[in-house]
């Protein structure tokens, strides 16, 4: 008798997942191949094709997967006690640190948009955690917030700077120098100087 057979969906999955962000984030979705997601993650391209019937629904899943991932890193830096300013330099600061330690996820969202594949996908995700931060820091930040500026536009802004710099490799010491802090930069766009949080 045979040992039990343990069920490894659960880790294929993940481990599909992780190979194929690693892979559409370093070259696009329409130069990314399965065999080499598949080879990657230690597994055949049928095995892959279980889990995921398409390229572009594994893509649209890895997608979802690191939008999620980000706005469950925004929700625990804001649920975290302290005053408004702190905790907003604490969401950028997470936002910055999440654009390094994930390149695969800025570079996914960079090659989308200049060369749209799926903005079915992208925009609404994208969409969600720009809402969802635009409505934090205008029910939170109240009086400290500039009152000229465009939020959106400055959250993109502030977004942008990050996955470019996280995306560029080799040339990120060359253009943003040793250190590139996006936090006093979100301070100066977004924050009066000396005003107290609060509606």
């Amino acid at each position: 008798m045979g040992r039990p057979r343990r069920s490894a969906a659960l880790p294929t999955q993940e481990r599909i997942l992780l190979a194929a962000e690693a892979e559409l984030g370093r070259v696009g979705i329409a130069a990314a191949r399965l065999d080499d997601i598949a080879a990657a993650a230690g597994i055949k391209k049928p095995s892959l094709l279980y889990h995921f019937e398409s390229k572009d629904l594994l893509y649209e899943a890895v997608l979802l997967r690191v939008f999620a991932a980000l706005e469950e890193r925004f929700v625990a830096e804001v649920q975290a006690p302290g005053p408004f300013e702190e905790r907003f330099c604490r969401l950028v600061a997470a936002f910055e640190v999440f654009a390094a330690e994930r390149p695969a996820f800025a570079s996914m969202v960079l090659h989308e948009v200049l060369a749209p594949n799926r903005p079915e996908v992208l925009g609404p995700a994208a969409a969600t955690v720009l809402a969802w931060w635009e409505t934090w820091l205008r029910e939170e930040g109240g009086a400290a917030l500039r009152p000229e500026v465009d939020l959106r536009a400055a959250l993109l802004m502030l977004a942008t700077s990050a996955m470019v710099r996280a995306s560029a490799g080799p040339l990120r010491e060359a253009l943003w120098g040793p250190t590139a802090p996006l936090v006093p930069l979100a301070r100066a766009l977004l924050l009066r100087e000396g005003a107290a949080a609060g509606p």
